[in-house]
């Protein structure tokens, strides 16, 4: 067996595993499940879609099998509403899910928004303390 074919082999493996791990979860959940393992076969992936890391199928950060790690594959549901659905899963990085995990869209541009407002704070001289009036302010005065 080459390289290229153990790497396919333990792919297909841990989308098998996480398939039933997931379908088993959402039964107890109600949440609906229609997908198969030739459909999460056909678009797994090599990097993540999100920070462009190179997955890693069958193991994780620690390079033993059953570990996870950030760049470990985890199965997302886009909506989590409609759940397991052709159309509404992607893999991504086990780091990307765990961050979008418990926020809203919303909520993710607000971080986005705000850390993108203070870089640029920084970068032009230092963050400069909130208006007194301003509801987050800590300052003492």
């Amino acid at each position: 067996m080459t390289d290229d074919e153990a790497h396919e082999a333990k792919k297909r493996n841990h989308i098998a595993k996480t398939m039933f791990n997931v379908k088993r979860r959402a039964t107890a959940a109600g949440i609906p499940f229609e997908l198969d393992h030739k459909y999460l076969c056909a678009i797994a992936p090599e990097y993540c879609p999100i920070f462009k890391t190179k997955i890693l199928w069958g193991f994780g950060q620690s390079g033993t099998v059953g570990s996870s790690g950030p760049d470990s594959p985890s199965l997302d549901k886009i909506i989590p509403e409609k759940g397991y659905v052709k159309g509404n899963v992607a893999w991504l990085s086990n780091r990307a899910n765990m961050i979008k995990s418990n926020a809203t869209q919303d909520e993710l541009y607000k971080v986005a928004d705000w850390t993108h407002e203070k870089i640029k704070e920084v970068q032009n001289g230092g963050a400069r303390p909130p208006p007194l009036g301003d509801p987050a302010n800590t300052y003492i005065t």
